[in-house]
């Protein structure tokens, strides 16, 4: 029995009769075993880790001399393609996905999006701003925390017609400490007529994985 140069793969002779069954079945299990590998591959491509959640509480009442922090504290998890253990409270979402306290489960390029009912509780100032920010940052070897993206978007009322809605996403790269990386969101606005709210159901937030980071994509 030789062995290919190229490939080192057994490449049996005319006298290796007894060999050439277990030589194809050896080829076999291999092949077999290269397209589970990219059939998983494939699916999980085609069908990214995906979840969205619904808070269930009212978010304010909110001066235009405050800001609320966007956490879920009373969420409902709507869609969930993969395991989640949620921890609520708190100002950082996604909540833990996966084990403890993480805010992805593996590292990879994900996609954080947000969407806001906000509802004034009285008069509607025309002209006036509504604004989120949302930044991702990690965690130091000091003990502090670093901003790695930032990410803001600012409504101005065009007219005086309350309950409106705004939304935003980002995709950014978590690293490998996946337990280090962190993301949060908070709302302010200058409505000088009356203190705003987001009622229940009206704050929905998602993160689905877009990739890997060494995966390269073509759409």
């Amino acid at each position: 029995m030789n062995l290919d140069p190229t490939f080192a793969l057994p490449c049996p002779d005319d006298t290796d009769v007894a060999a050439i069954p277990l030589y194809m079945q050896r080829l076999a299990e291999t092949v077999e075993a290269q397209l589970l590998v990219e059939r998983t591959a494939i699916r999980a491509a085609m069908r990214p880790q995906c979840a969205i959640w619904r808070e269930t509480s009212t978010v304010g009442p909110i001066s235009n001399t405050g800001f609320a922090q966007l956490s879920l504290d009373s969420p409902e998890l709507v869609f969930a393609n993969y395991g989640i253990q949620f921890q609520p409270g708190g100002p950082v979402f996604p909540p833990s996905i996966g084990q403890g306290n993480i805010s992805w489960n593996e590292p990879g390029v994900w996609t954080v999006g947000i969407a806001v009912k906000y509802s004034e509780t009285g008069t509607v100032s025309f002209g006036t701003e509504r604004k989120m920010q949302a930044a991702v940052y990690k965690d130091t070897p000091q003990g502090g925390r670093v901003i790695v993206a930032r990410m803001d978007r600012s409504l101005v009322t065009a007219d005086t017609a309350p309950n409106q809605w705004t939304s935003w996403q980002g995709t950014f790269v978590i690293g490998d400490d996946t337990q280090n990386w962190h993301w949060a969101a908070t709302f302010t606005h200058a409505n000088a007529g009356s203190t705003v709210q987001i009622s229940p159901g009206d704050l929905i937030v998602w993160t689905y994985k877009v990739s890997s980071d060494d995966q390269i994509e073509v759409s």
